[in-house]
């Protein structure tokens, strides 16, 4: 019998879209799945829908929340309620393509990996330039996110952590990896919850496999944070993010000696979107002067004067007055 592959979707607030993407799951080629449904407290017409499918297919499973508590939470709920050998993520707005699941298990089989992922592509909800722009902005990075089959270790690990624009979706783990590593999401209703969960990922050094395949269709959606944000939301973007990342890097001191732990959190000090904001501001703000690793900036007024940064392709850029003024292709 083929083993069993859970597909864990958090419902909230998408009575438009959780229809089609349960189509998507239940039309793969590869049979033996569950999906997990798990239902985060919105009061849109989302219940009723999975319900529905719940009803017509025994593989479709609900599990209530009891209230709004969150996207990690919700996951977290999947992965504790699951009985499959494989997981994946899917978010209820999103879509597996087609063979995705038949094609990823093929690749565990093949390499004995920890985890498999493949190729991604963004699509707009809508028929509008800002989203259709996104949409293909993430595309182009997307493309450069793909590569050969590879094993994490201290020498390559910082380039790991922007391997497949760190998302969580889109992936096939191993749950008994997963559960030996103790890998789930911070239990807290926070903002930006992959990017603890992926410092975890890598940070237990794992075989990675790679498909040349589709494997999900990203959504991007005109209330999408890759299309708008409030400067609240802003403010507090930065502060979920800080604490995904302080439960990352706790969870490294879980996963290995302390030498080796110690070794990975100055790794992760040093990354470019891991590294907490070093910046210093002067003329009551006016003047603003941030340094990280891979990138140093100075504005004035909100007016970008200079800027210097490496791309997540490799390239280091140079800019005065957001004119772009080289390129160098091999930085040191």
């Amino acid at each position: 019998m083929q083993p069993k592959i859970s597909v864990i979707i958090p419902v909230y607030h998408v009575e438009k879209y959780v229809a089609a993407c349960l189509d998507s799951v239940l039309s793969q080629s590869y049979r033996n799945i569950e999906v997990i449904c798990v239902d985060d407290g919105g009061k849109d017409g989302s219940r009723a829908i999975v319900d529905a499918y719940a009803a017509k297919d025994g593989r479709v499973k609900v599990l209530d929340l009891g209230g709004n508590r969150g996207i990690g939470p919700a996951r977290n709920a999947g992965m504790d309620a699951m009985t499959g050998d494989y997981f994946i993520f899917l978010d209820s707005d999103d879509l597996l393509a087609e063979n995705a699941l038949q094609n990823m298990h093929e690749a565990l089989m093949r390499t004995g990996a920890d985890m498999v992922t493949g190729r991604f592509e963004a699509f707009p909800d809508e028929d509008r330039a800002d989203l259709i722009h996104s949409a293909g902005t993430l595309n182009e990075t997307f493309r450069l996110m793909h590569e050969d089959d590879v094993q994490v270790t201290v020498q390559n690990y910082q380039r790991m952590l922007d391997f497949s624009y760190a998302v969580v979706w889109g992936k096939l783990f191993s749950a008994e990896y997963m559960r030996r590593k103790g890998i789930r999401f911070h239990d807290s209703r926070i903002l930006h919850e992959d990017k603890g969960f992926w410092l975890k990922i890598i940070g237990s050094l794992p075989h990675i496999a790679c498909i040349g395949e589709l494997v999900t269709l990203y959504r991007i959606r005109p209330n999408s944070s890759m299309t708008s944000a409030t400067k609240e939301q802003k403010a507090r973007r930065k502060q979920d993010i800080r604490i995904a990342v302080e439960d990352g890097v706790a969870h490294l001191y879980k996963m290995h000696p302390e030498a080796l732990a110690r070794q990975l959190h100055e790794l992760t000090r040093s990354h470019r979107s891991f590294a907490p904001q070093l910046e210093t501001r002067y003329l009551g703000g006016l003047l603003r002067l941030r340094w990280y690793r891979h990138e140093k900036l100075v504005e004035f007024c909100r007016v970008q004067i200079y800027r210097e940064k490496v791309l997540r392709s490799g390239v280091k850029e140079y800019r005065l007055f957001g004119l772009c003024l080289h390129k160098d292709e091999n930085p040191a």
